[in-house]
């Protein structure tokens, strides 16, 4: 940019030397005083021309009132139309100061003249009668103010037409051309002359310096270029040229401005990212992905189909449960792979009655593994129920009524609810007497199975007694101890109840209590109200009549007993005792330690037996044994067989080896 600008003063100044080639010799009278100043900070380096726009020059045909680019500082015309420019602030950009700025009148030749100037710009207006031409004289620098040594006029603007004078040389206008002339005049410091080096670096580096370096006319300048970490360089711009992917670059005899851009490009390295799945579910990207290294994938989402959920990722050799999952900052390809699981139902299983009974069975109650295998869920009534309804999660199934069974399908997506329903059957009551007339029994009617029992009373008419209640043909005797029955809900079958009564009759129960032994006659006999009944007692072999009670009364021991007037029911049970018989065991001689078990005395039931065992010591045999004051021959063990006496002895004898 900087050196098109540049070619277009060089284009400019060679427009220039036409035009005073053109006007040369020629003289003018300057008639016309400067209408119009202002004075002006410019943040303009000073090689580089004024931008017209920021310059408030009037317009041809105002000869008013003026002002300088900084609008706070107002221009007047002074008497006999000299322009004087009120100056302050010289390095706040704002106008100058030390002095002012005029043009001065010398005879008839106006000169356009710099007191104590300073870097900057003078704006003015200069009136020019028509048909008369002026000339611009320029000094070769302006010095004739002391300090002013060093500056001298670098630009023209005249009438928005831009020219740049040689050092002097001077510039013709023909005022028949321009009723008014609007003027900028720019000043420059001869000496030192420096030049700007601009740099700068795109993203991934540095270059140092960086930004703005002045450099003195022929002076040099090195620049350093460095790359970040995960960058390269990838081109140096030099004015406008490449200079490739360099690390260093020295502006050498510098005579001008310059620039330079370092510029950088990421190391990319491409990774894959593989997607796949399983049975029971998708992921949202199939495809190979590509990815940079140090970025981040896309993000995998697993979605299970009906009947599965998601389980998990396999990522590389690992797993992960995040789902969407995503991979950051890759330094690697991968894989991820979902993974999906069968969903576990529940079956639950229930029966349901119309009674306070269970009426069935269903069974399992398990779980169905969604895709596996279906469940078989089977049902039967108890005796004495009937299968009424089943339903499938509230709703009634008469195909899994009919069929006794409901097979669960696998591809159910929820947990499943199976009630049996059951109703208890209805049962006849049938009752009666016998014979007809002896009594009562009531009621004849129903009853639900599995619901409330019915208590069935009867009862003797004068003269009768109960004599047996018959459940269904088979008497029974707590039905007619209690004197009612009580028809559980549990029967499965109509049922016939008969209580029968007879003349009354008053029963003796004999029995015998322990022991071995009868009484004639057993067991109940029945006697007539006020009647007998005699009984005889006889013991088995071996055992003998220990004692009888009566109706609880023991009457010692007695073989016979009669019974008379009995006016109630009566008991008689006979005990008997087995006879016992002693047998003395001991130790004839010892022998340290050693015995014979058992012993001492050692009491046998008649007819029974009883073995002894010896157990000599350590260093002792068995030399004899002595039994019923009679030698017997060394053994381990002797047994006494149907003992049917008393008296029996053994004694073992024990020897040293």
């Amino acid at each position: 940019m900087l050196k098109k600008k540049q070619d277009a003063v060089s284009d400019r100044h060679g427009a220039i030397k036409v035009f005073l080639q053109k006007v040369s010799g020629f003289k003018v009278l300057f008639f016309a005083l400067i209408l119009f100043g202002a004075m002006v900070a410019s943040a303009f380096s000073l090689f580089v021309l004024p931008n017209k726009a920021d310059n408030k020059l009037l317009d041809t045909g105002e000869s008013e009132t003026a002002y300088a680019q900084d609008s706070a500082t107002p221009v007047t015309i002074g008497a006999n139309g000299v322009l004087v420019i009120h100056c302050t602030n010289p390095f706040g950009y704002t106008g100058f100061s030390g002095g002012s700025a005029a043009y001065e009148a010398l005879g008839s030749i106006y000169v356009l003249t710099v007191r104590n100037p300073t870097t900057g710009t003078i704006t003015g207006q200069l009136q020019i009668p028509l048909g008369i031409g002026i000339v611009f004289d320029f000094l070769a620098e302006i010095s004739s103010y002391g300090s002013s040594t060093g500056w001298y006029v670098s630009h023209l603007t005249f009438n928005n037409s831009d020219y740049i004078p040689e050092i002097g040389g001077s510039i013709s206008m023909n005022g028949t051309t321009y009723q008014y002339a609007a003027i900028v005049v720019t000043t420059a410091q001869s000496s030192p002359t420096t030049y700007t080096i601009s740099s700068g670096a795109g993203t991934g580096g540095t270059i140092s310096p960086d930004g703005s370096t002045s450099v003195t006319s022929g002076g040099s300048q090195t620049y350093t270029i460095s790359a970040n970490s995960g960058y390269l360089i990838s081109d140096v711009i030099v004015d406008g040229d490449s200079k490739g992917a360099i690390s260093k670059y020295t502006f050498s005899s510098v005579t001008s401005t310059h620039i330079i851009a370092a510029y950088f490009s990421k190391i990319s390295i491409a990774y894959m990212i593989t997607p796949s799945t399983t049975t029971g579910g998708t992921i949202n990207y199939t495809d190979v992905e590509t990815v940079t290294q140090g970025n981040s994938s896309r993000s995998y989402k697993a979605t299970a189909n009906p009947g599965y959920t998601f389980d998990y990722f396999k990522i590389d050799s690992g797993t992960s449960t995040t789902n969407p999952y995503q991979f950051t900052d890759v330094q690697a390809s991968h894989t991820i792979e979902a993974h999906f699981k069968a969903n576990v139902y529940n079956i639950k299983t229930l029966t349901a009655t119309d009674v306070s009974i269970e009426g069935g069975t269903i069974t399992p109650s398990t779980t169905i593994t969604y895709g596996g295998s279906s469940v078989k869920i089977s049902y039967s009534a108890y005796t004495g129920f009937t299968l009424s309804k089943v339903t499938i999660n509230g709703t009634e199934n008469s195909t899994a009524k009919s069929n006794g069974y409901y097979t669960v399908p696998s591809t159910v997506t929820s947990d499943q609810e199976i009630i049996a329903y059951f109703t208890g059957n209805k049962i006849n009551i049938y009752t009666s007497v016998s014979p007809a007339g002896s009594g009562s029994i009531t009621p004849s009617t129903t009853i639900t199975h599995g619901g409330s029992s019915v208590r069935i009373s009867y009862s003797a008419n004068t003269g009768y007694t109960l004599s047996k209640v018959t459940i269904n043909g088979t008497e029974s005797s707590s039905a007619k101890s209690n004197g009612y029955y009580d028809v559980p809900s549990s029967v499965t079958s109509d049922q016939t109840i008969i209580a029968y009564f007879t003349v009354i009759q008053l029963k003796i129960t004999a029995s015998v209590g322990s022991g071995s032994g009868g009484i004639s006659p057993s067991d109940i006999t029945y006697v007539n109200y006020g009647g007998s009944q005699s009984y005889t007692i006889s013991p088995s072999s071996g055992y003998y009549i220990s004692y009888v009670t009566v109706t609880g009364s023991n009457k010692g021991a007695i073989n016979s007993y009669d019974f008379s007037n009995v006016t109630s029911d009566q008991t008689i049970t006979v005990y008997f005792s087995i006879y016992t018989y002693d047998i003395y065991a001991g130790i004839g001689q010892s022998g340290g330690s050693s015995y014979i078990s058992p012993s001492g005395y050692v009491s046998v039931n008649w007819g029974g037996s009883q073995t002894f065992y010896m157990y000599p010591s350590t260093g002792y045999y068995v030399d004899y044994l002595y039994v019923d004051g009679g030698y017997v021959s060394a053994r381990s063990s002797y047994t006494f067989s149907n003992v049917k006496e008393s008296g029996h002895t053994i004694y073992v004898y024990f020897a040293r080896y």
